[in-house]
């Protein structure tokens, strides 16, 4: 999760014109993601974090009239229910991305098995190699990740089986002459 959140922000940062000063633009574009209503829990951040809506720096300010024992009672009683329903929204979200693209079962390999391994966050070029192997499977892990080594030695990252394809070893066509008779 926390992955997918520095994404975000990342690509929000993206957008500036000013790129070597991002770095003063991350308070402000957190205040803007923590106030923005989240499609699948129809609730901001910022309201599920302190059960009240934010005070932006350019509105006026306005006094309330809550007082303390008002703000306890919201903070105790009233926000679990936001948090809950939040859960809710996002098993519901969640449920619905799943119907909508549905998994798709990935291969298992078995110890000494020859596979190749999807190269495509270094290559750089259309006509680089996007597979790179053959490697040879030396160990599964959990979660359908596997050690991999080749003739230069062990690999020193697991790799997920997602970023794998099983290995066909080319063979050379046999050229047959025989005898007209």
């Amino acid at each position: 999760m926390i992955e997918r959140f520095n994404r975000t922000l990342g690509e929000a940062l993206s957008k500036l014109e000013e790129v070597y000063d991002w770095d003063k633009f991350v308070k402000p574009t957190l205040m803007a993601y923590n106030t923005s209503r989240q499609n699948s829990t129809k609730m901001t951040p910022y309201f599920l974090m302190y059960g009240r809506t934010a005070k932006l720096p350019l509105e006026e300010e306005v006094l309330s009239r809550t007082t303390l024992l008002d703000r306890v009672i919201t903070m105790v009683h009233k926000l679990p229910i936001f948090r809950e329903s939040a859960k809710v929204a996002i098993k519901r979200a969640q449920e619905k991305m799943k119907q909508e693209y549905p998994v798709q079962q990935s291969i298992e390999f078995q110890v000494g098995d020859q596979v190749l391994y999807d190269d495509s966050p270094n290559y750089h070029t259309k006509l680089e190699k996007k597979w790179v192997g053959p490697w040879t499977i030396i160990e599964v892990l959990y979660n359908g990740t596997y050690k991999l080594a080749d003739h230069m030695g062990v690999r020193k990252q697991p790799i997920n089986g997602d970023h794998l394809k099983r290995y066909y070893k080319k063979t050379e066509p046999r050229v047959v002459i025989s005898e007209l008779v």
